[in-house]
């Protein structure tokens, strides 16, 4: 604002300042900039960081199949595809029960099943079967996980006797036990031939 002094002059007064009166350097202008606009180092909050919760794993605890899901995502961005276009869920479920270690172990699984060859499919087996059977084979071993549980070779024995499940070795044993059963049977049967045999 403009007031009178006491000489009749008129002054520019500024925030109770003299104007006239002061000597202007880029130090004073800086304080009086900050005395108007506040100091942007005290006046401003930075937003505090926000603490994001680290990834858990699927709610079964799985984490292997966890893995197997990354895996298949990875492969799904870096080839321009869907996820369900490199193996279904389905898939993955079978990879994460037998965990196949190699590629002749995958055959394996998808000949112990029709069921099987409908969710690993051939394509599948040509193109990501080997990555898959790789991760499979480092990711076990290093986690001391056993691999092919359950898979059978064309003899019908386990390629991993260490990683048969109790689950399969009752019923390995019912299907023993039925089959020794019938042979028994068989054998006790006596073939009697007629008192009179026709002439």
């Amino acid at each position: 604002k403009t007031s009178m002094n006491t000489t009749g002059n008129s002054s520019q007064v500024c925030m109770g300042v003299n104007i006239n009166t002061i000597n202007v350097t880029p130090e004073s202008v800086s304080a009086l900039t900050r005395l108007h606009l506040g100091s942007p180092t005290k006046d401003k909050k930075t937003p505090k960081p926000v603490l994001k919760p680290a990834l858990t794993v699927n709610l079964t605890g799985d984490v292997f199949k966890e893995k197997l899901v990354s895996a298949r995502k990875r492969l799904a961005t870096k080839n321009g595809m869907i996820a369900y276009q490199i193996i279904g869920n389905d898939g993955i479920d079978l990879l994460d029960k037998y965990r196949p270690s190699s590629m002749d172990n995958l055959a394996l699984l998808i000949s112990m099943d029709k069921q099987h060859g409908k969710f690993i499919t051939q394509a599948f087996v040509k193109r990501f079967g080997p990555i898959f059977t790789r991760f499979i084979h480092k990711y076990c071993e290093q986690s001391k996980l056993s691999t092919d549980i359950g898979i059978k070779n064309e003899n019908g024995e386990y390629v991993n006797k260490n990683a048969i499940t109790n689950d399969e070795i009752e019923e390995d044993e019912k299907n023993n036990n039925d089959i020794s059963s019938q042979s028994t049977n068989t054998s006790n049967t006596s073939i009697t031939t007629p008192s009179n045999p026709v002439q």
